[in-house]
């Protein structure tokens, strides 16, 4: 389901494009680099562009997670026309990194939107982002109450 994924990328790194031209999310695989330092022109000119991968995505206010989203169950969205949208709006401002785990969107279709929402839901759960207004889907499952009372 998960094939890539990206931790704690910049908000300030991604291009979100202007006019005429598109906007990229650039990243490249992991590799030893032998050295320290920013990427070289040629490393930059091979990054690949994950604009286009459907998931799970994170946003990160000064260091702590605010909110948890997915993008491609829609069948239209990607992790980049999602990122996009919180820069608008009432999450404008308030994040400046993100995660995200995801695939390639083939043709649109995302063979795992089943397993995005419950992924999404779990982590939901698991965090409790304040930002968040929904709780996530868990899709056939029951609740059940806990020894103290809470469900669970």
């Amino acid at each position: 389901m998960i094939t890539h994924y990206g931790l704690g990328w910049s908000e300030r790194d991604v291009f979100w494009g202007r006019p005429k031209r598109e906007g990229q999310l650039l990243g490249r695989e992991r590799s030893d680099l032998g050295r320290r330092g920013a990427p070289t022109a040629d490393e930059r000119d091979h990054a690949k562009d994950y604009r286009s991968y459907v998931g799970l995505y994170c946003l990160y206010g000064d260091g702590n997670i605010i909110y948890v989203g997915e993008a491609g169950l829609a069948g239209k969205s990607t992790l980049f026309d999602r990122l996009k949208q919180h820069r608008k709006g009432p999450m404008a401002g308030r994040w400046d990194t993100f995660s995200w785990f995801g695939r390639e969107n083939v043709n649109g279709q995302s063979n795992n939107r089943a397993a995005i929402a419950q992924l999404e839901a779990v982590t939901i759960a698991i965090v409790n982002p304040g930002f968040n207004k929904q709780s996530g889907t868990f899709s056939g499952a029951k609740s059940r109450l806990g020894k103290f009372g809470q469900v669970l």
